[in-house]
């Protein structure tokens, strides 16, 4: 009975955290971002992919980020929450989120990467770093949660495309493009 409580009290804390945070950080992100955010859902990322499509954007990039979940830096995900959140309180329950680990084979494993999985406020946290690194400048894009698709009107015009995307995945995330 007390492991009950005190997940539902986690559970509770993280979706009090995430409505408090998230009017924060949601007018940030790109309308190209439909993964995880009030009023947007992936039928929305089809009817801008097929609006983007219309306009002649036929060349198609499509990206996953390795891992993505599992890997995010939390000291990544920290900087870019302090940008915009400065209540220590707050700030201290999200860093020990992210350090709750996770359980193996009944032995509690520390996660210095990632999100938990199924976390309340894990989606955000991605967002939150995706949303800050991957709004591709000039290219037409759409992203749903790790994965996204960049639009161009030639093919060397998303040859340019995949090169920027990798150079930011590698060196602003410190991950890796799914090889598939």
């Amino acid at each position: 009975m007390t492991c009950l409580k005190i997940r539902c009290y986690k559970i509770t804390l993280n979706r009090y955290i995430r409505r408090l945070i998230e009017p924060y950080f949601e007018p940030l992100f790109p309308n190209q971002s439909f993964g995880f955010r009030p009023h947007r859902n992936c039928h929305d990322a089809i009817r801008e992919l097929l609006r983007l499509w219309k306009l002649g954007n036929r060349i198609v990039l499509d990206a996953d980020i390795k891992g993505f979940f599992d890997n995010i830096p939390h000291t990544l995900i920290m900087k870019l929450v302090v940008n915009r959140i400065a209540d220590g309180s707050i700030l201290t329950i999200i860093r020990k989120f992210l350090s709750s680990g996770v359980m193996e084979n009944g032995a509690l494993r520390k996660t210095p990467l990632g999100t938990p999985q199924g976390g309340v406020i894990s989606p955000l946290l991605a967002n939150i770093v995706l949303d800050s690194e991957l709004a591709f400048y000039r290219y037409a894009f759409v992203r749903y949660a790790d994965d996204f698709i960049v639009l161009a009107t030639s093919a060397t015009e998303i040859e340019k495309a995949y090169e920027l995307v990798r150079c930011v995945i590698e060196e602003n995330l410190g991950m890796q493009l799914a090889p598939e």
